[in-house]
């Protein structure tokens, strides 16, 4: 079995030795699964924090020393509100603070804020623009030479069952530009096929102009990576390998297996397309999650980067990012953003995972059983139930969250696999 590649780099967690508490600005919307893991992190770190979200209360929010409530939609007004506040704080403190954020959503106001602040992690340039459009993330790979599929950015009005059939072909997949995950990606193989996706991606998007991006759709197994970058430098601290293929009509994610089993070789490669993807961007700091896509056979692949997020990985994911010395990826992330330094970053070599488990269809959740018999599953380290019974729940491609989350944790991969697809088939849910 392979071992994760890992570019190792020094950072200090070791704040509360410090006479002037930091100040971390966390930004995250309502919907985010991240307000726990960050505000815990800052708490055990001794820092104090300031949590920027479009409601006046997050999940835990009562571990957060401040809040700031913004409009994600008016980009510029909350970053002029945050570089207030944070301006305020810096020179009350006389200490350093510093911007993170937590889901997508808040990428691009954190990003303003650290340029304009000076802050660590800021990334000038449209890197960060483009994890948040992929007709732009498209173009910045192309032009750096990166492993592309064929593709297209359509317009509203333009004839694109004819464009797709003449210059990509099927089987074809559509997505729309500012969708993060799965949400509105849809494989079609016939322009019947098409012209539904294109329906749904013009629901989707509502009032927004129906524009979305056409690509030639990979076959091949998908990975994901999670590094943390540091001016300039990648530092890889997972590799996942995802068990289930992914193979249409739609991309719901279901296993996150690390470390993966490919070989070191295999492993440089793909680490090597992610840093020249990265260098396409001109990213130079924060966390990143790239999906990658290995088109031929186990020995003999060619990497291709289909999506990449200025953020950790999603859902409550995070979790199975270990490292050693019981050092979590949300606390690297704050240390890092106040700009600290000292402390080697590890990753664990303990084989775990992680299951998302599937919204069947929509409607609302009636019942959830089998939760007590699959936290009892050798192996099996926690079930977690995102969805209230009596909430309404939507199944790709227009659902946007996860209904529930089992980890695992083992003796090598295989194991951990066994015991989250023995987990996915226990839980049931009852949706009317």
């Amino acid at each position: 079995m392979g071992d994760t590649v890992v570019i190792k780099k020094r950072v200090s967690t070791d704040l509360k030795n410090q006479q002037l508490l930091p100040l971390i600005a966390l930004v995250m919307p309502a919907s985010t699964y991240r307000a726990s893991p960050f505000l815990v992190a800052a708490k055990e770190l001794g820092v104090k924090s300031l949590v920027v979200s479009d409601v006046d209360v997050v999940p835990l929010g009562d571990l957060a020393d401040k809040f700031l409530k913004v409009d994600f939609n008016d980009s510029t007004d909350a970053t002029a509100q945050l570089i207030m506040k944070l301006s305020q704080y810096r020179d009350e403190l006389g200490g350093q603070v510093g911007v993170l954020a937590v889901d997508d959503r808040g990428v691009e106001i954190a990003n303003n804020v650290a340029i304009s602040m000076g802050l660590k992690f800021a990334n000038p340039g449209l890197g960060i623009k483009a994890t948040r459009d992929k007709a732009l993330l498209r173009e910045l790979l192309s032009k750096k030479g990166c492993n592309q599929p064929k593709w297209r950015h359509f317009l509203a009005g333009e004839p694109y069952v004819e464009i797709v059939e003449r210059e990509i072909g099927y089987p074809i997949v559509v997505k729309p530009i500012d969708m993060q995950g799965s949400r509105g990606v849809i494989k079609a193989d016939t322009k019947e096929q098409l012209s539904e996706a294109v329906l749904v991606i013009e629901t989707l998007i509502c009032d927004k102009e129906p524009t979305f991006i056409a690509e030639s759709y990979l076959d091949g197994s998908e990975i994901a990576v999670e590094a943390l970058l540091v001016n300039g430098e990648v530092n890889v601290v997972a590799i996942f390998d995802k068990p289930e293929p992914l193979l249409g009509p739609y991309f719901e994610e279901t296993l996150y297996v690390t470390p993966t089993m490919l070989d070191q070789a295999s492993q440089a490669q793909i680490v090597s397309e992610v840093e020249k993807a990265i260098d396409a961007l001109g990213l130079k700091n924060g966390a990143l999650h790239v999906e990658v896509r290995l088109v031929g056979s186990k020995d003999s692949f060619v990497p291709y980067v289909i999506d990449l997020a200025a953020r950790t990985i999603g859902g409550q994911c995070s979790s199975i990012v270990e490292f050693v010395g019981g050092l979590t990826l949300e606390k690297a992330l704050i240390s890092m953003a106040l700009g600290m330094g000292i402390q080697e970053i590890v990753p664990s070599d303990a084989p775990r995972g992680v299951a998302m488990l599937p919204i069947v269809k929509s409607g609302e959740l009636v019942k959830v059983s089998g939760v007590k018999k699959a936290q009892g599953i050798p192996d099996i380290t926690g079930v977690s139930i995102t969805v209230s019974v009596g909430e309404e729940i939507k199944a790709l491609p227009y659902g946007d969250r996860y209904i529930g989350f089992a980890f695992a944790k083992a003796q090598s991969q295989e194991l951990v696999t066994a015991a989250l697809r023995a987990a996915v088939d226990t839980v049931e849910f009852d949706i009317d």
